[in-house]
């Protein structure tokens, strides 16, 4: 499970995923990745404001990465970020314990998947009444 706040381990955290070339906090890449101001980003950093469970709990599972701390149905399961340079940004990714990686595309087709699988059982043999759609080539191998 998640640990108690520490806010030592928060500036830390925070420090690590959001950090300028000098090693010091980089306040609007903090702020981005809470989804909060710059002006709150430098409360919390200062201990002027309490920060949210839910912004501990975020930044540390973006640093740890490990989404056992849910419980242990999600043992080995993982997130990460990695940069992505053809959009020149960061791109969250779902790993799961034999390290096969899924972007949120590919999530969001799961429900797809199913009813195809379903209707597949329903109707051995016949063809598919669902449409298949095709991944574009990107041509970047």
């Amino acid at each position: 499970m998640f640990p108690a706040f520490d806010p030592v381990e928060f500036r830390r955290l925070l420090l690590q995923l959001a950090a300028t070339p000098r090693a010091t906090l980089d306040a609007p890449a903090a702020a981005a990745l809470l989804g909060i101001s710059e002006a709150t980003v430098w409360r919390y950093w200062s201990d002027r404001a309490r920060v949210p469970l839910a912004a501990w709990r975020l930044v540390y599972l973006l640093a740890r990465g490990d989404l056992g701390t849910f419980g242990p149905e999600w043992a080995g399961w993982s997130i990460y970020r990695r940069w992505d340079s053809h959009s020149g940004c960061h791109r969250v990714f779902l790993a799961d314990p034999a390290h096969q990686d899924y972007s949120p595309g590919d999530l969001r087709a799961l429900p797809y998947l199913y009813a195809l699988a379903a209707e597949r059982e329903t109707r051995p043999g016949e063809p598919s009444r669902v449409q298949v759609l095709r991944r574009p080539v990107s041509g970047r191998g």
